[in-house]
Protein backbone atom coordinates (compact mmCIF):
# COMPACT_ATOMS: atom_id res chain seq x y z
CA UNK A 1 0.00 0.00 0.00
CA UNK A 2 1.11 3.80 -0.59
CA UNK A 3 -0.34 6.71 0.62
CA UNK A 4 -0.80 8.69 -2.47
CA UNK A 5 -0.36 12.24 -2.86
CA UNK A 6 -2.22 14.53 -4.27
CA UNK A 7 -1.68 15.77 -7.93
CA UNK A 8 -0.12 11.63 -8.41
CA UNK A 9 -1.96 10.72 -11.24
CA UNK A 10 -3.01 6.81 -11.20
CA UNK A 11 -1.57 5.72 -14.81
CA UNK A 12 0.00 2.60 -15.45
CA UNK A 13 3.12 4.38 -17.36
CA UNK A 14 3.35 6.88 -14.03
CA UNK A 15 3.62 3.90 -11.67
CA UNK A 16 5.86 2.34 -13.56
CA UNK A 17 7.77 5.16 -13.58
CA UNK A 18 7.61 5.86 -9.08
CA UNK A 19 7.86 2.06 -8.44
CA UNK A 20 9.42 0.26 -10.77
CA UNK A 21 8.09 -2.87 -13.19
CA UNK A 22 7.55 -5.49 -10.46
CA UNK A 23 4.58 -3.47 -9.20
CA UNK A 24 1.31 -2.82 -10.51
CA UNK A 25 -2.04 -0.25 -10.04
CA UNK A 26 -4.80 -2.72 -8.24
CA UNK A 27 -7.44 0.12 -8.50
CA UNK A 28 -7.44 3.76 -8.89
CA UNK A 29 -7.93 7.24 -6.98
CA UNK A 30 -8.47 10.81 -8.44
CA UNK A 31 -5.85 13.16 -9.22
CA UNK A 32 -6.99 15.49 -6.00
CA UNK A 33 -7.61 12.60 -4.23
CA UNK A 34 -5.53 11.07 -1.38
CA UNK A 35 -5.00 7.96 0.57
CA UNK A 36 -4.79 4.20 0.34
CA UNK A 37 -3.66 2.89 -3.07
CA UNK A 38 -2.87 -0.67 -3.24
CA UNK A 39 -0.25 -1.79 -5.69
CA UNK A 40 0.10 -5.50 -6.51
CA UNK A 41 4.10 -7.02 -6.92
CA UNK A 42 3.47 -9.78 -9.68
CA UNK A 43 0.35 -11.18 -11.16
CA UNK A 44 -2.44 -8.54 -9.77
CA UNK A 45 -5.58 -10.73 -11.11
CA UNK A 46 -6.29 -12.34 -7.47
CA UNK A 47 -6.72 -8.58 -6.32
CA UNK A 48 -8.57 -7.69 -8.87
CA UNK A 49 -11.61 -10.26 -8.59
CA UNK A 50 -11.47 -8.72 -4.51
CA UNK A 51 -12.42 -5.58 -5.85
CA UNK A 52 -14.61 -6.62 -8.77
CA UNK A 53 -16.47 -8.77 -6.49
CA UNK A 54 -16.74 -5.92 -3.45
CA UNK A 55 -14.38 -8.13 -1.16
CA UNK A 56 -12.48 -4.78 0.00
CA UNK A 57 -14.24 -2.83 2.71
CA UNK A 58 -13.31 1.04 1.61
CA UNK A 59 -13.44 3.94 3.99
CA UNK A 60 -13.19 7.32 3.02
CA UNK A 61 -13.04 10.74 4.85
CA UNK A 62 -14.32 13.93 3.34
CA UNK A 63 -14.99 17.37 4.24
CA UNK A 64 -18.21 18.41 3.06
CA UNK A 65 -20.17 21.52 2.45
CA UNK A 66 -22.97 22.18 5.23
CA UNK A 67 -24.75 19.66 7.77
CA UNK A 68 -26.58 16.85 7.01
CA UNK A 69 -29.73 16.47 8.92
CA UNK A 70 -28.78 13.27 9.46
CA UNK A 71 -26.73 11.51 11.27
CA UNK A 72 -26.10 8.61 8.65
CA UNK A 73 -27.36 7.18 5.90
CA UNK A 74 -27.00 5.90 2.67
CA UNK A 75 -27.49 6.53 -1.42
CA UNK A 76 -28.53 4.24 -3.97
CA UNK A 77 -28.46 5.78 -7.37
CA UNK A 78 -27.61 5.05 -11.03
CA UNK A 79 -24.47 6.50 -12.34
CA UNK A 80 -23.71 7.56 -15.92
CA UNK A 81 -21.95 10.04 -17.87
CA UNK A 82 -24.09 13.19 -18.22
CA UNK A 83 -21.09 15.55 -19.87
CA UNK A 84 -17.73 17.19 -19.31
CA UNK A 85 -16.08 20.03 -17.71
CA UNK A 86 -12.75 21.00 -18.64
CA UNK A 87 -12.43 18.13 -20.65
CA UNK A 88 -13.43 15.86 -17.90
CA UNK A 89 -16.33 13.59 -17.56
CA UNK A 90 -19.48 14.69 -15.31
CA UNK A 91 -21.16 11.64 -14.15
CA UNK A 92 -24.40 11.75 -12.36
CA UNK A 93 -27.37 9.28 -11.47
CA UNK A 94 -29.76 8.83 -14.76
CA UNK A 95 -31.80 5.53 -15.72
CA UNK A 96 -29.24 4.10 -18.05
CA UNK A 97 -26.38 4.19 -15.19
CA UNK A 98 -24.71 1.43 -13.30
CA UNK A 99 -25.34 0.99 -9.36
CA UNK A 100 -23.73 2.81 -7.21
CA UNK A 101 -24.49 2.63 -3.41
CA UNK A 102 -22.64 4.43 -0.52
CA UNK A 103 -22.85 4.42 3.03
CA UNK A 104 -22.02 7.53 5.12
CA UNK A 105 -21.77 8.79 8.42
CA UNK A 106 -21.59 12.56 9.82
CA UNK A 107 -18.71 12.74 12.34
CA UNK A 108 -18.50 16.05 13.32
CA UNK A 109 -19.84 19.51 11.56
CA UNK A 110 -18.59 22.76 12.60
CA UNK A 111 -20.39 26.58 10.84
CA UNK A 112 -21.21 25.36 7.68
CA UNK A 113 -18.98 22.43 6.75
CA UNK A 114 -18.80 18.53 8.13
CA UNK A 115 -16.37 15.64 8.10
CA UNK A 116 -17.90 12.42 6.72
CA UNK A 117 -16.74 8.99 7.18
CA UNK A 118 -17.46 7.44 3.39
CA UNK A 119 -18.36 4.03 2.40
CA UNK A 120 -18.54 3.12 -1.00
CA UNK A 121 -20.18 -0.47 -1.46
CA UNK A 122 -19.21 0.15 -5.17
CA UNK A 123 -16.55 1.48 -7.05
CA UNK A 124 -17.98 3.70 -9.91
CA UNK A 125 -16.27 6.77 -11.11
CA UNK A 126 -16.72 9.72 -9.45
CA UNK A 127 -19.14 8.07 -6.91
CA UNK A 128 -18.66 9.41 -3.79
CA UNK A 129 -18.08 13.30 -5.29
CA UNK A 130 -21.62 12.84 -7.23
CA UNK A 131 -23.35 11.23 -4.34
CA UNK A 132 -22.36 13.94 -1.57
CA UNK A 133 -23.17 16.76 -4.55
CA UNK A 134 -26.57 15.50 -5.22
CA UNK A 135 -27.15 15.22 -1.49
CA UNK A 136 -26.66 19.10 -1.80
CA UNK A 137 -23.52 18.56 0.30
CA UNK A 138 -20.70 18.46 -2.05
CA UNK A 139 -17.11 17.63 -0.96
CA UNK A 140 -14.87 21.26 -0.69
CA UNK A 141 -14.14 22.60 -2.79
CA UNK A 142 -15.32 20.18 -5.92
CA UNK A 143 -15.62 22.64 -8.16
CA UNK A 144 -16.30 19.61 -11.19
CA UNK A 145 -19.42 18.60 -9.42
CA UNK A 146 -20.60 22.49 -7.34
CA UNK A 147 -20.81 26.18 -8.63
CA UNK A 148 -21.07 27.56 -5.44
CA UNK A 149 -20.46 26.41 -1.44
CA UNK A 150 -21.67 27.69 1.74
CA UNK A 151 -18.68 27.75 3.26
CA UNK A 152 -16.27 29.99 2.25
CA UNK A 153 -12.77 27.93 3.51
CA UNK A 154 -10.20 27.71 0.20
CA UNK A 155 -8.55 24.43 -0.77
CA UNK A 156 -6.61 24.03 -4.03
CA UNK A 157 -7.84 20.52 -4.03
CA UNK A 158 -11.09 18.55 -3.17
CA UNK A 159 -10.61 17.58 1.01
CA UNK A 160 -11.37 13.94 -0.10
CA UNK A 161 -8.92 11.08 1.39
CA UNK A 162 -8.76 7.02 1.25
CA UNK A 163 -8.59 6.10 5.03
CA UNK A 164 -9.38 2.39 5.00
CA UNK A 165 -8.79 -0.64 3.20
CA UNK A 166 -9.94 -3.91 4.67
CA UNK A 167 -9.81 -7.19 2.81
CA UNK A 168 -8.97 -11.00 3.16
CA UNK A 169 -6.00 -12.40 1.05
CA UNK A 170 -4.99 -15.72 0.92
CA UNK A 171 -6.26 -16.50 4.62
CA UNK A 172 -4.42 -13.47 5.91
CA UNK A 173 -6.74 -10.38 6.58
CA UNK A 174 -5.04 -6.91 5.64
CA UNK A 175 -6.47 -3.45 7.44
CA UNK A 176 -4.05 -0.85 6.35
CA UNK A 177 -4.79 3.18 7.06
CA UNK A 178 -3.43 5.81 5.31
CA UNK A 179 -2.71 9.24 7.33
CA UNK A 180 -3.97 12.13 6.27
CA UNK A 181 -1.55 15.08 4.47
CA UNK A 182 -0.80 17.92 6.28
CA UNK A 183 -3.29 20.38 3.69
CA UNK A 184 -6.32 18.29 4.80
CA UNK A 185 -4.69 18.07 8.75
CA UNK A 186 -4.42 21.81 8.31
CA UNK A 187 -7.64 22.57 6.69
CA UNK A 188 -10.12 20.62 9.65
CA UNK A 189 -7.64 22.72 11.88
CA UNK A 190 -9.02 25.95 10.56
CA UNK A 191 -12.00 24.55 10.80
CA UNK A 192 -11.41 24.08 14.42
CA UNK A 193 -13.53 20.43 13.28
CA UNK A 194 -13.84 17.71 15.86
CA UNK A 195 -11.94 14.67 14.76
CA UNK A 196 -12.61 12.37 17.83
CA UNK A 197 -10.62 9.05 17.67
CA UNK A 198 -9.90 9.82 13.68
CA UNK A 199 -7.61 12.01 15.49
CA UNK A 200 -4.92 8.92 15.11
CA UNK A 201 -4.61 9.68 11.60
CA UNK A 202 -3.49 13.16 12.11
CA UNK A 203 0.06 11.80 14.25
CA UNK A 204 1.80 10.64 11.36
CA UNK A 205 4.15 12.74 9.85
CA UNK A 206 3.63 13.91 6.32
CA UNK A 207 5.81 11.77 3.38
CA UNK A 208 7.45 13.74 0.46
CA UNK A 209 7.59 9.92 -0.67
CA UNK A 210 4.27 8.10 -1.33
CA UNK A 211 5.90 4.40 -1.01
CA UNK A 212 4.71 3.17 2.77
Amino acid sequence: MVNKPAGWICDPKVALKTFGKEYQLVHRLDKETTGALLLAKGDPESLFKLFEEREVEKEYLAVVDGVPQKKEGEVRSFLMKKSSFQGQTIWGSGPRGLTAITRWERISSQGKASLMRLFPETGRTHQIRVHMAEMNHPILVDRQYAKTFRCKAFSPRVMLHAARLKFVFQGKAIDVQAPLFLDMRSFLSDLRMEVGHFGELFSEKEKDNPRQ
